[in-house]
């Protein structure tokens, strides 16, 4: 939403004698940048140039429009009348970033409002059982995080090891 909604005339909605806060903060991230320019402009100067260049940015949403001013700040320019230019460049910038986030809070928020279909009941599931063979390829360490997990018990770990020691035996008879 514009800033200009958000605080008609850069004034508080709820107090209109005060400013409001992102006016406010966006004036000085611009005075930052008035400093940095033209550092030797009067103090008069520089709120009536705040003033203005508020106005003229507060088409743009207010937080794009501060994030934009700041990151502004660390942009070359020579010229005060710069400023407005990069600062809107600027602004495309933050808002697409600003959208992209948007974007994926609200695919999250689909995805906890909508949950993917539910596994199935555990006792619904036919149990696998591991083959000797397969038991056998496991490395030690595999093998005793199956039998922790209960994919298969030590007892069968251990008739496939002693099945794999009977295949060598005959092997070698």
């Amino acid at each position: 939403m514009p800033l200009t909604q958000i605080e008609p005339n850069g004034r508080s909605r709820r107090d209109p004698d005060k400013f409001g806060a992102m006016s406010t903060r966006l004036g000085d991230e611009l005075a930052l940048l008035a400093t940095k320019i033209a550092p030797t402009m009067s103090e008069g100067q520089a709120d009536a140039w705040v003033k203005v260049m508020v106005a003229a940015l507060s088409d743009l949403p207010g937080r794009v429009a501060i994030e934009a001013a700041r990151q502004a700040l660390h942009r070359p320019m020579e010229f005060i009348s710069q400023v407005e230019g990069v600062v809107r460049e600027q602004a495309v910038l933050v808002a697409a970033r600003h959208h992209t986030a948007l974007s994926r809070l609200r695919s999250l928020q689909a995805a906890i409002a909508n949950p993917p279909i539910a596994l199935p009941d555990p006792s619904q599931v036919p149990e696998r059982r591991y083959s000797p063979a397969a038991i056998r390829r496991l490395s030690k360490e595999f093998r005793a995080i199956g039998v922790r997990v209960g994919a298969f018990t030590q007892d069968e770990v251990d008739r496939a090891m002693a099945e794999q020691f009977e295949d060598e035996g005959c092997a070698a008879a």
